[in-house]
């Protein structure tokens, strides 16, 4: 889900779910993970457009994608898109 349309693949239920979790996240974590994963920024962009720094940025990044992975786990529409990708599939 990464860009401004999204993919013509994942069903809208899954759109559905991902902003339900994205909601989740504390605000600073959902700034960084949305400019990174849905506007496809890369993160001194993203450190840049929040005024903060790499490393926070790297941390906030970090913490938002834990917890939305977490999350994400029992959620059918989400675990079947994210399974397919090779940044949120699971180590075997």
């Amino acid at each position: 889900m990464s860009g401004h349309e999204p993919s013509r693949d994942v069903p809208a239920t899954a759109i559905d779910a991902f902003y339900q979790l994205v909601d989740r996240l504390e605000p600073d974590e959902r700034i960084a993970f949305l400019l990174c994963h849905v506007e496809g920024l890369e993160l001194t962009e993203v450190a840049n457009a929040c005024g903060i720094s790499l490393a926070t940025t790297k941390r906030r990044l970090a913490v938002a994608e834990r917890l939305f992975k977490a999350h994400a786990e029992g959620v059918p529409d989400l675990e079947t898109w994210l399974a397919r990708s090779p940044k949120w599939a699971k180590a075997t």
